[in-house]
């Protein structure tokens, strides 16, 4: 099923992410107050009823305000579908934004290596979908949105002053996130 290979993929992409974190040095120092960081991410695991017709793909800022403390924004879309025999089908799309501020705490725990940034963080945000459907009722679906608030625990870890690879999971769009964090 697509579940299934969905979680496999996102098994292998940890898998591989976590042996080239651990097999890569680099000098970059942990996330600061007055840094800038860009976020490119892929979604996996769907955090809404049916299954994912897309992967939902985001963006995200941060800005570092104090020696631990990060606040930005967050953007995404994506997509799932729902069916009921061969009768019923609905398609979500959803456009999801807002604002995050995350903790960054693993400078709490030096023997940690410098290149890694561990966080967690609270979200608040707007989700709109727009809602499709194809059946034989002839009904249409209603779109709505709504307010979302949550959290997300994360990991980034820096192979250079620039540039890092990310996991987090939580709140939003999908279950959990991997992805590229550019620092600016």
């Amino acid at each position: 099923s697509l579940n299934k290979l969905t979680y496999m993929k996102f098994k292998l992409l940890t898998s591989l992410l976590l042996v080239v974190l651990l097999n890569t040095t680099s000098f970059a120092q942990n996330f600061e107050k007055g840094d800038k960081a860009l976020g490119f991410g892929i979604g996996f695991g769907t955090n809404y009823y049916g299954s994912q017709a897309i992967p939902p793909i985001s963006v995200s800022f941060d800005l570092g305000i104090h020696e631990k403390i990060s606040v930005g924004a967050i953007f995404g879309f994506g997509t799932n579908t729902y069916s009921y025999s061969s009768l019923y089908k609905w398609r979500y799309t959803h456009i999801l934004f807002g604002a995050r501020g995350n903790y960054h705490w693993g400078k709490h725990i030096s023997a940690l290596p410098e290149k890694l940034d561990l966080y967690a963080g609270a979200f608040l945000g707007f989700d709109v979908v727009k809602v499709d459907y194809d059946g034989y009722t002839g009904i249409d679906g209603e779109d709505y949105g709504g307010l979302i608030l949550g959290g997300q625990v994360g990991a980034r870890w820096y192979f250079s002053d620039k540039f890092a690879a990310f996991v987090e999971g939580g709140v939003g769009l999908s279950a959990a996130r991997l992805g590229v964090t550019l620092r600016l």
